[in-house]
C-alpha cells in the first residue's frame, strides 16, 4: 500500500505567526494552550487533495511543533482524523523514520511532500523519494539544490505527482554530491582559539534576555536580506509577543564583535569566515553568519569571501556530546571548494564568526580543514554565546 508522508507547517498550512512563540518554553505552552486564536491559513488545495487520497492512500505529517499543538492544529483545520502525526525535536529524519515505523511502511513505498530543503536531504537520508513543493518557506533554488525527487510549482500540480506515486512512476534517486570539494581526516594537533561573547540557554525562558538576543539573531536566518534593510522584524515571546528590528539586533552583535576583537588584535594578513551553521544554502533564506563575518572584515579592511568556502555535504544530527567523536562527524560531512585552495594558502590569520558553541566540535573540524591547506596560519574564532 502507498503512503503519503506531508509536512504539516508550510505544505498544509501557513504557520509563520506560530514560529515566535516556538522560541521559548513559555512561548510553546502558550501556543499549546491557545492555538485556535494564534492566527494560522489552511492551503485550501493541498488539503482537499489530502481528504481524496487518504480514502485509499495511508498518509502522514512531520511536524516540528509539540505533538499536543501539532494535534489542534489538524483539528483547527478539518485535516483527515486517520492522519498520523509525527514529531522527533529538530531531526526530520528521525521524524520521517517514526512515520515510516507506524505506516508500517517501506522507504520504496512512501512519498514525502515538503516545501523545506532540510525535509528533502532528510528524504535522501533515509531513502524516501521526495516532492518538493515551492508554494510554502523555502526558496525555489534551495529546494532545487536538495535534489527532490520531483518539484511541484503550484498547489494544483499535487495531484498530478501524486497520481505518478500511485502509478509507481515517482521512485527515489540518489543525491547527486557537489563534486570540486576537498575533505581532511582528523587530525589531533589542529587548534583555534577565540571567545564568546557570553552565555547562551538555547531553551532560555524570559528572564535570560541574552540568550533572547541570540535566538532572534538566529531568527533573522529565514528573512531575506533586502527585507531586513526595509525594517523586518522578528518577534519572540516574553510573556506577551514582542517586536524587534532585525537589523537592529545584527547591528548590536555586529557592535560587540568589533569592540572584543580590537582588544585582541588582528593581523595584517587576516580572513573573516563564517561558520557553516548547518546547511545555509539549504535551510536559511539569509546566512547571518556570513554576512556578520562580511561587515566586521569590512571594518577592519581584512579580507573575507564572497561566497562560502566551506561545503556542507549532508546534515548533521548532532554536535555535541564526545568532542572527537563529533569533530570526526564534522568532517565526515564538510570539505572546500576546491575554487578557494589558493587563495585560503596565501591568508597568515583566519577569523571564523560563529552564532554558538558547545563543545566546539564544528570550530576544530574547520580549524583541520584549514589546517590541511595552510599548516602556518593562526586560526581564531568568535562566538556570540557559549551554550550552556
Amino acid at each position: 500500500m502507498k503512503n503519503i508522508i506531508f509536512n504539516l507547517e508550510g505544505t498544509l498550512v501557513g504557520t509563520e505567526k506560530v514560529e515566535p512563540y516556538m522560541k521559548s518554553r513559555a512561548g510553546r505552552l502558550y501556543a499549546e494552550r491557545n492555538i485556535d486564536h494564534i492566527p494560522t491559513y489552511p492551503n485550501e488545495e493541498p488539503i482537499e487533495i489530502l481528504k481524496d487520497y487518504s480514502k485509499y492512500l495511508r498518509a502522514a505529517s512531520v511536524t516540528s511543533l509539540p505533538k499536543s499543538c501539532a494535534k489542534k492544529l489538524v483539528e483547527k483545520h478539518n485535516l483527515p482524523k486517520s492522519l498520523v502525526v509525527a514529531n522527533s525535536g529538530k531531526s526530520l529524519k528521525k521524524s520521517l523514520e517514526a512515520c515510516l515505523r507506524s505506516l508500517k511502511a517501506d522507504p520504496e513505498d512512501a512519498l514525502f511532500v515538503t516545501d523545506r530543503a532540510a525535509g528533502v536531504l532528510a528524504a535522501h537520508d533515509v531513502s524516501v523519494p521526495s516532492l518538493g513543493v515551492l508554494w510554502g518557506f523555502d526558496k525555489p533554488c534551495q529546494i532545487f539544490s536538495s535534489e527532490p525527487t520531483a518539484m511541484a510549482g503550484r498547489q494544483g500540480d499535487l495531484k498530478h505527482f501524486l497520481n505518478d506515486f500511485e502509478k509507481g512512476k515517482l521512485k527515489y534517486q540518489e543525491r547527486t554530491l557537489p563534486r570540486k570539494f576537498k575533505k581532511a581526516k582528523f587530525r589531533q594537533k589542529i587548534f583555534a582559539i577565540g571567545f564568546s561573547l557570553g552565555d547562551y540557554v538555547p531553551t532560555s525562558d524570559c528572564e535570560d534576555s541574552y540568550s533572547l538576543e541570540i535566538l532572534n539573531y538566529k531568527s533573522c536566518r529565514d528573512i531575506i536580506e533586502e527585507d531586513i534593510r526595509k525594517g523586518a522584524e522578528v518577534l519572540y515571546f516574553d510573556g506577551n509577543l514582542k517586536k524587534r528590528r532585525a537589523l537592529s539586533v545584527l547591528s548590536y552583535f555586529f557592535g560587540r564583535l568589533v569592540i572584543e576583537i580590537e582588544k585582541r588584535g588582528i593581523g595584517s594578513n587576516a580572513a573573516f569566515i563564517g561558520a557553516p551553521n548547518s546547511l545555509p544554502e539549504f535551510c536559511y533564506r539569509f546566512d547571518v553568519n556570513e554576512r556578520i563575518a562580511r561587515a566586521v572584515a569590512e571594518y577592519f579592511g581584512a579580507d573575507y569571501f564572497e561566497s562560502r568556502p566551506f561545503a556542507q555535504i549532508f546534515p548533521l544530527e548532532r554536535s555535541y556530546g564526545d568532542r572527537r567523536q563529533y569533530v570526526k562527524s564534522h568532517l565526515e560531512t564538510m570539505g572546500i571548494k576546491k575554487e578557494y585552495i589558493e587563495r585560503i594558502k596565501e591568508i597568515e590569520e583566519f577569523w571564523i564568526i560563529d552564532d554558538t558553541i558547545n563543545t566546539g566540535s564544528q570550530v576544530i573540524a574547520l580549524a583541520i580543514l584549514i589546517g590541511s591547506i595552510n599548516q602556518r596560519a593562526k586560526i581564531r574564532f568568535a562566538t556570540l554565546g557559549k551554550q550552556l
